[in-house]
């Protein structure tokens, strides 16, 4: 019985373990069996071997920050070649009425070269009268046409006779163009007048320029112009500027002549330069010899200051010049400053006779040489609204001190511009004085202003004497106009030409536009007490005063191609 129930728990443990095994088997499916391997087709890749140095990967090429380079370019380009008044640099160069002293002068000079047989002096006048016009159009475009018309219609007149050396053709031609220029007068109005009929040109009685031979010498050095060669187109420029670049292109541009560009183009060449040269050495001559050595030294310094414009627009001529001061000028330098009257004259001779070495052994593109261009020393005074021998007009100059030393140059602009950023760039050099730049740093300054200053000046006295109260107001708002240009190129006398505006040109005006010929008279008086004052309180580097420039009513005409009486001279102004 015991060994029954033994082997019955034995089975039941069996039949246990066995629905164990079965319930497993039924939770958990066997997978399905595995499909045969495919037989390979290409050998396996072999295993990578890893690299026993680290090498960086090779980086994207990237475009520089910035704006693209041809961009700036144009955008300067056009700020240089587009007249815009609303810029500074701009609004300061000359217009019409600056132009016509110089172009006046020219037909003057022209007149009296012919008279002496000196034809290559003719023609060099008339070439220099187109390139004054020249510069009249680019400044005031809208009277472009009228003067290209003029000159097509007069001018090449002219042209053909001095090239003829036809002096009755000549006379014929240089008549036509008085009254070609007076009936332009006449049809042409500005915003206030109904015609500038009242400028009416004549020929000239008195010699412009005493200082010059006019007879000159070694005739027939001019040779025809071959035709313009072709310009070659620059090459565009390429990849991106970031601010610096854009700094330093532009100030390029500001300090490189080009004179492709029309801002460069107009700036003045030796011909202009040469008119206040000559001016200078004149009036160096009168003021020595009325024992004004300071007037001397300050006319000496100012012929060197507007050498080096010359040296900066006409590159290739500088070294000629530079050779010229150290040669001539240093000479008659000591002897100013030594006060040494013999020392001058024989100084002043030498310099005289240098020149005409220099004109002879100088040629151009289309002169053999200049010799034909022959100063001498001056016969008459030309500037006789000039008190030759001032009150106190010696010993106010101090020797320049000695040159501080250079201030280190402004830190570059960093980052990048867009073109908005270039653009302001741009306009900000164009109206912000900056002589460490050559095209502002060759702009007329005081000196150069104050010989037209003086030079209206004189044409208000005759113009009142004369009862043309329209040519009166005409000078006295060119007054105005270029005294402008010397508030911006000098700003620290500004406040003071203003106040001189306010204080004597202003009563001036008032009279002239009343018509009341004593009372204009009366206040041209003024304005020239008014300019010794104004000279006597004012100081310089290298001077304790201008005392020694002493003005005084003038005693002869400075223009006398202009007819001050002009018929219907007066009453076209608008106000």
């Amino acid at each position: 019985m015991k060994h029954h129930n033994l082997r019955l728990t034995f089975i039941r443990l069996a039949c246990v373990g066995l629905a164990l095994i079965l319930a497993a088997c039924t939770a958990t499916p066997a997978p399905p069996p595995l499909p045969p391997t495919p037989a390979p087709t290409s050998p396996p890749p072999p295993t990578p071997v890893p690299p026993t140095a680290t090498t960086a990967p090779t980086p994207e090429p990237t475009i520089p920050p910035g704006v693209p380079a041809a961009d700036v370019s144009k955008s300067v380009a056009d700020k240089f070649n587009t007249v815009d008044t609303n810029l500074a640099l701009w609004k300061i160069q000359p217009g019409l009425g600056t132009v016509m002293i110089e172009y006046g002068n020219r037909l003057a000079r022209l007149w009296f070269a012919a008279n002496a047989d000196n034809w290559d002096m003719a023609k060099y006048q008339l070439d220099e009268m187109k390139e004054i016009q020249e510069v009249g159009e680019v400044t005031r475009p809208k009277r472009a046409p009228m003067l290209k018309a003029f000159e097509e219609g007069y001018l090449t007149a002219i042209d053909k006779a001095i090239m003829a050396k036809d002096k009755a053709a000549f006379t014929k031609a240089v008549n036509d163009a008085v009254t070609g220029c007076n009936a332009c007068h006449k049809a042409s109005t500005g915003t206030n007048w109904t015609s500038y009929q009242y400028v009416e040109v004549q020929l000239p009685k008195t010699d412009p320029a005493f200082y010059v031979d006019w007879k000159g010498g070694g005739q027939d050095s001019y040779i025809a112009n071959p035709p313009a060669a072709a310009a070659a187109t620059p090459a565009a420029l390429t990849g991106n500027l970031d601010a610096a670049g854009v700094e330093e292109f532009v100030n390029g541009k500001f300090n490189s002549v080009d004179r492709s560009l029309a801002l460069w183009n107009i700036q003045p060449g030796l011909g202009t330069v040469m008119i206040e040269y000559g001016n200078r050495y004149s009036r160096m001559y009168f003021a020595a010899k009325a024992g004004n050595w300071d007037m001397a030294k300050y006319q000496l310094d100012e012929a060197l200051e507007i050498q080096e414009v010359a040296e900066a627009t006409r590159p290739g001529r500088a070294p000629m010049l530079k050779a010229f001061e150290e040669g001539y000028l240093k000479a008659l330098d000591e002897a100013i400053v030594a006060q040494d009257a013999a020392k001058f004259d024989a100084a002043f001779k030498a310099a005289a006779d240098g020149c005409n070495a220099c004109h002879t052994a100088s040629k151009g593109a289309n002169w053999k040489s200049y010799q034909y261009v022959k100063i001498q020393v001056p016969k008459t005074d030309n500037n006789d609204y000039l008190v030759w021998k001032a009150d106190k007009g010696t010993g106010s100059y101090i020797a320049n001190p000695p040159a501080a030393a250079a201030t280190a140059p402004p830190a570059a602009p960093t980052g990048t511009l867009d073109m908005a950023g270039v653009e302001k760039l741009v306009t900000d050099k164009l109206n912000t004085l900056d002589r460490s730049l050559a095209l502002w740093n060759i702009q007329p300054g005081l000196g150069t202003i104050m010989i037209e200053y003086g030079r209206r000046l004189a044409q208000i006295r005759y113009a009142l004497d004369g009862g043309n109260f329209d040519m009166a107001k005409y000078q006295a708002d060119e007054m105005i106009e270029i005294q402008e240009v010397g508030e911006t190129t000098r700003p620290g006398r500004a406040p003071m030409l203003k106040a001189f505006e306010d204080g004597y040109i202003k009563a001036l005006d008032e009279a002239i536009m009343a018509k009341d010929k004593g009372k204009a008279q009366a206040a041209l008086e003024n304005v020239v007490t008014g300019c010794n004052a104004c000279h006597a309180a004012s100081k310089g580097a290298n001077w304790s005063s201008y005392a020694y420039v002493q003005i005084q009513v003038p005693k002869s005409d400075p223009a006398d191609y202009l007819h001050w009486k002009a018929a219907g001279g007066t009453g076209n102004y608008k106000p």
